[in-house]
């Protein structure tokens, strides 16, 4: 099945922190315009790829939420499409802002086919929200959450679900302060949160601030003491650890995300979304992120490339590792011809991974392995560059 993302690449501003493609001080005008040229797009590749009902969508950005009322109509209509085309979407995820979360909005959502959403709480600490550039007060970000627990939570047969963000590792933070801010979340009883850990890119106001000594990043043990704090806590709560930064409760995991780690096809629409198609010879392709080009381009200046088979089974093991189920060493053989086991022994022997046994052979690492997954994926692709010519 074929998994759709939306890039919505609008925002009402830039937090600190942000180093994804997106664009503030757009007028209403011009976000309409994009979004109807977004709209043709999922219509033009689902056509081309995978005629149908996608399984899941997932609309992201950017801030969803932020549109300006032209441009989220555009969205709504779109959305309405796509969940009512026939088949059954599985799952379609909003990212909202919580100061964003109104009465009215929840209402157009619903309408449209929408049935997950991800609120980007990051924290509730005033002083938190100020350092990593988010102008929404605790209070506020309060509101929104009180109001898609109240209107999303516990609804009958799961229909509604959503979850939250948090990061840690934030400058100037503490384990202590990120725990206190999940035993609040945990009031609001969402069945799934996202943990993730704060990276400083450089081309962000946070990286600026870190080279000219504004900040100093926290100490990586620190750092892991709060990742450890919140594991310990969520499974505590009956939340399944079931990916590097993600936790669930049963039944709550995010099939996109999923679909996503699993390299399952999927097409990225929108200006600068990327699509990966994993057929017997994968491909890659990226949009333009220039948005008169976006509009007008019959091929909307997507640009195509071929993935070689050894960087495929590399993308295999990256994804599929961060996960609880791990990856599948038949279907990566099916790409390279090998079982990948074969090509990574002296790691797999390093680290004292074992692959299961037949039918569906698969590596998974240990959650404490797991936790360290750039260590162990450099030895892998050290051993694998090593066995393998680059064009295999």
């Amino acid at each position: 099945m074929m998994h759709l993302y939306i890039h919505i690449p609008f925002c009402r501003y830039r937090c600190d922190y942000c180093d994804f493609f997106t664009r503030t001080c757009v007028s209403g005008t011009r976000q309409k315009e994009v979004l109807r040229a977004i709209a043709a797009q999922a219509g033009e590749l689902l056509q081309r790829f995978s005629p149908g009902t996608p399984e899941t969508v997932y609309v992201g950005g950017g801030t969803p939420s932020a549109l300006a009322p032209e441009a989220r109509d555009v969205l709504l209509a779109l959305l309405g499409t796509l969940t009512g085309s026939g088949g059954a979407v599985r799952e379609v995820t909003v990212e909202l802002n919580p100061e964003d979360v109104t009465e009215s909005l929840l209402d157009s959502l619903e309408a449209s086919g929408v049935n997950r959403l991800s609120l980007g709480v990051q924290s509730l600490r005033d002083e938190t929200l100020a350092r990593i550039g988010r102008p929404a007060t605790a209070g506020v970000t309060r509101r929104g959450l009180e109001l898609v627990a109240r209107r999303w939570g516990g609804a009958p047969s799961g229909r509604y679900r959503w979850s939250a963000d948090l990061l840690a590792g934030i400058p100037g933070g503490t384990p202590e302060s990120t725990v206190r801010d999940l035993e609040e979340i945990l009031t609001y009883a969402p069945e799934h949160i996202s943990l993730y850990e704060l990276g400083i890119e450089r081309d962000t106001a946070l990286g600026l601030a870190l080279r000219r000594g504004r900040i100093a990043s926290p100490p990586v043990d620190t750092v892991a003491e709060e990742l450890e704090w919140v594991r310990n806590t969520l499974i505590g709560r009956g939340y399944i650890h079931y990916e590097v930064s993600n936790y669930a409760l049963p039944g709550g995991r995010s099939v996109h995300n999923l679909g996503y780690w699993r390299m399952a096809p999927h097409l990225g629409i929108g200006p600068g979304a990327v699509g990966t198609l994993t057929g017997e010879e994968p491909i890659r392709y990226t949009n333009t992120r220039d948005f008169s080009l976006y509009c007008t381009a019959g091929d909307r200046g997507l640009r195509e490339e071929g993935i070689a088979p050894r960087d495929f089974v590399k993308e295999l093991l990256m994804m599929g590792l961060r996960t609880e189920e791990g990856v599948s060493l038949s279907r990566a053989a099916a790409y390279l011809g090998v079982d990948p086991a074969e090509l990574i022994p002296e790691t797999l022997a390093r680290w004292n991974v074992l692959p299961g046994s037949a039918p569906d052979r698969r590596i998974v690492l240990s959650s404490d392995i797991r936790n360290i997954l750039d260590s162990f994926l450099l030895h892998a692709f050290a051993e694998i560059d090593r066995l393998t010519p680059p064009q295999s």
